[in-house]
């Protein structure tokens, strides 16, 4: 079973690019439908419900008898105190690209030959169309995203974006399982134009939100990987940053001027971690936020470091971590009364096996941060992205601010 690398994700950006024509400008977009009082809107369950189990070198896909663990970029409800304002009524630029994991993905992976795929009930079971391989209930954190920034159309997943999907500049190229590391995601290289897609990608967002497969899929997971006995926590953290920094300077070549960089969330929170790590003595596993923090803080120096190094870019760091502690450390503040459980899974925590089929998942989805072991529910995923674009986002943000970097 093969999965993508990030640098094959840029590379398929470049390609993609120079297939297409010139981009033409974005025309104003009636204001997308969510604002700053906006809460998601939970429709009764269907009576299905199903994720099909993956084999237990997949990270993102199943739970079996040995642990597996993945990410989340979560947040609850909404909270008056991190309400954003309204988007504009046009869009703050005229393309965004999102490279990512799972967490993101919106339906890459569908038809490819892998496991690491959701397209089956009840996975989108809140969504218009029911399941289309994101690994939620409803919308995931790009799409909201997207509409922060004041796009009134969807991200395209790159596995099938048109022509017009890709000169409107919204691409997704998130897919279940990839990672920093070329041994979390396997890949196939493409090759592209870069002089074709420079001039474009220097007006848009290009979010980068990777890490999380690389510690839950790959470094916690010995009996598969070798990196934990190979590395300490911080040569492990070297490891994935100067990797990382040698594909954000292929983005940089290919014309992207300003990038979002995503630091890895808590997974010593997430369902999975919870059901499955042996020596719990509490809600969380915190021997794994121990390399986690040190990826970070060295993630957020690599965004000082590329702000000093090339002044034609700008470059943020956005701390999930925080972000989905604040939440889980006063859930009832943003409305969730579980942080604990998935919504849909069976087992210790609901997480010991993830929506096999025909699962019926929880009915009050709005009161849960994690809809599967791994992945917040659409409530959790719009609190996490309105406290981004709320008053309080730069305590999440550093230098500036998502919306700051956008107006540049």
């Amino acid at each position: 079973m093969a999965t993508f690398s990030f640098f094959v994700l840029i590379t398929l950006l470049s390609v993609h690019l120079a297939l297409s024509a010139d981009p033409p400008q974005i025309s104003p977009s009636p204001t997308p439908k969510l604002t700053a009082d906006s809460t998601p809107t939970i429709s009764p369950s269907k009576p299905t419900a199903s994720l099909a189990p993956a084999p237990a070198n997949a990270p993102h896909s199943s739970i079996s008898s040995s642990s597996s663990l993945l990410p989340l970029d979560a947040a609850p409800a909404s909270s008056p105190s991190t309400s954003p304002s309204p988007p504009s009524q046009s869009p703050l630029v005229p393309c965004y690209f999102i490279f990512g994991d799972s967490i993101n993905d919106n339906g890459n992976n569908n038809n490819r030959d892998t496991k690491i795929k959701a397209t089956s009930p009840p996975y989108g079971i809140n969504y218009p169309d029911d399941p289309t391989g994101r690994f939620t209930n409803g919308q995931n954190i790009a799409d909201l995203i997207v509409e922060f920034l004041g796009f009134e159309s969807r991200l395209a997943p790159y596995a099938n974006a048109t022509d017009e999907d890709i000169i409107r500049g919204l691409v997704n190229y998130a897919s279940g399982g990839v990672g920093i590391l070329e041994e979390t995601g396997k890949e196939s290289i493409l090759g592209g134009n870069k002089a074709l897609a420079r001039s474009h990608l220097s007006k848009c967002l290009h979010h980068i939100s990777l890490g999380n497969n690389d510690f839950s899929g790959n470094y916690f997971r010995p009996w598969q990987f070798s990196s934990s006995r190979k590395y300490n926590p911080e040569l492990f953290a070297n490891r994935l940053v100067e990797t990382l920094t040698e594909r954000i300077r292929t983005l940089y070549e290919y014309g992207a001027r300003k990038v979002i960089l995503s630091g890895v969330t808590m997974i010593g929170r997430m369902p999975s971690a919870l059901a499955h790590h042996p020596l719990r003595r509490s809600q969380c596993v915190e021997e794994y936020h121990i390399p986690v923090r040190i990826y970070n803080a060295k993630l957020k120096s690599l965004v000082d470091n590329f702000n000093r190094d090339y002044s034609d870019a700008k470059f943020i760091y956005v701390d999930d971590f925080s972000n989905l502690r604040e939440i889980m450390d006063s859930p009832l503040s943003y409305g969730f009364a579980v942080t604990d459980q998935a919504c849909c899974g069976i087992g210790k925590n609901h997480a010991s096996i993830l929506c096999l089929p025909n699962f019926i998942p929880c009915k009050n989805r709005d009161q849960y941060v994690f809809w599967d072991s791994w992945h917040p529910t659409e409530a959790a995923s719009l609190v996490a992205v309105k406290r981004l674009f709320g008053n309080n986002a730069r305590s999440f943000t550093y230098p500036i601010t998502i919306l700051e970097l956008a107006e540049l």
